[in-house]
């Protein structure tokens, strides 16, 4: 496990060390976020907007874009527990978990707000390691779950584009409409823009956003302040609607705290959680009998769960997939130290005692201690 005593500042200086204690959380600015709002306004006002933030951190900006826009239902995911825990009172819905895993349809949030984690992690392909940008692994998980003509707002690096991912300056040239402006945030801090532009009906508009890829790849680009004053022809989001969809497979007790403080949806976020019918939509079938020694495996992998009895009493059992960030320093440049998170995954075996509601945790051991949610 990444020990954040080890961190200092020697070697990478304080961004770094920063990305390092937050897991690539930058919480978007006051200022920022006051200029965004002058820039939006609800296509509708009569209907509710459905807004999504993947990685809602402490849900304060996605709390303060609702309470602007009016009418808004605010859906996110955060994969801190503490983050997660703030996120849940200001939010509708927060799941916690890793928002690579999210489980929720497609086309259906009338607004994204995408901040996603900064930095490089590694992953496998053609049987060697590479690095790929976070930013363009959560763009690839969630630009899907914006409907056609839906706002996109994303705040981002800027050197990210003509740096490090000359792909994603096409996809989003691809994705977003030619009325797309790009700011400069209003904190030079973390060298962010500020995208906000419409989803593209591709197949009525199928040529690119030729201009906003140039100005993406520019370095030089003289990038506009975000507006000041609320604009008198602000960009206008559409209400969406809501997900049938919208949850994590993991299990936590930050989580089950947050449904058990819910007294009407408790039975309904245990079967939302636990049950695999909701997770996958199919009950999986064996071609052959299971054997005793696939047991663990499948438990581990949430494919075989399900409320267990025997004489100590009734217990509802659950396999998890934890996510593990372990963040180090990549390759050092003449101006700066490359960053790279390594995502790693961990089996958990959960046992949720029925009559007390103690947590289990039964992967190593099956008398391991109990943990109260």
């Amino acid at each position: 496990m990444f020990d954040k005593r080890n961190l200092s500042s020697l070697s990478s200086g304080a961004r770094q060390d920063a990305n390092k204690l937050a897991r690539g959380y930058y919480r978007t600015d006051d200022k920022t976020t006051l200029g965004i709002l002058h820039a939006i306004a609800a296509k509708d006002p009569e209907k509710p907007l459905f807004l999504l933030d993947p990685c809602c951190g402490e849900g304060i900006v996605a709390h303060d874009i609702a309470e602007h826009l009016g009418n808004t239902r605010t859906y996110g995911a955060e994969i801190d527990g503490e983050r997660f825990l703030k996120a849940s009172e200001k939010m509708d819905r927060v799941v916690h978990g890793d928002a690579l895993y999210l489980t929720a349809n497609q086309s259906w949030a009338g607004l994204m707000f995408f901040n996603p984690p900064y930095g490089t992690t590694q992953t496998k392909s053609a049987g060697k390691e590479v690095n790929i940008r976070l930013e363009e692994l959560f763009w690839i998980r969630h630009a899907s779950r914006l409907v056609t003509g839906g706002l996109l707002i994303a705040v981002l690096p800027d050197y990210l584009f003509f740096r490090e991912s000359r792909k994603l300056a096409d996809q989003f040239a691809n994705y977003l409409s030619d009325d797309t402006i790009v700011y400069r945030a209003e904190t030079a801090q973390f060298k962010q823009i500020v995208i906000i532009g419409h989803r593209r009906d591709r197949q009525r508009f199928p040529t690119p956003n030729l201009d906003l890829r140039n100005l993406l790849l520019n370095h030089d680009a003289d990038l506009p302040s975000l507006p000041q004053e609320p604009l008198s022809s602000p960009f206008l989001a559409p209400a969406g609607h809501a997900p049938d969809i919208f949850h994590a497979s993991s299990l936590t007790t930050e989580a089950v705290s947050v449904a058990i403080s819910n007294d009407n949806s408790f039975d309904k976020e245990l079967e939302r959680m636990f049950l695999s019918e909701t997770i996958s939509g199919t009950r999986f079938r064996s071609v052959a009998a299971i054997r005793e020694g696939h047991i663990p495996a499948l438990l581990a992998s949430g494919g075989l769960d399900g409320i267990v009895q025997d004489e100590q009493g009734a217990y509802l059992v659950r396999g998890t997939v934890n996510t593990v960030i372990e963040v180090t320093d990549g390759e050092a440049t003449e101006n700066s130290t490359k960053t790279i998170s390594t995502r790693k995954h961990e089996t958990r075996i959960m046992a949720w005692d029925l009559s007390t509601f103690d947590l289990i945790d039964i992967t190593d051991n099956p008398a391991a201690r109990k943990e109260t949610a």
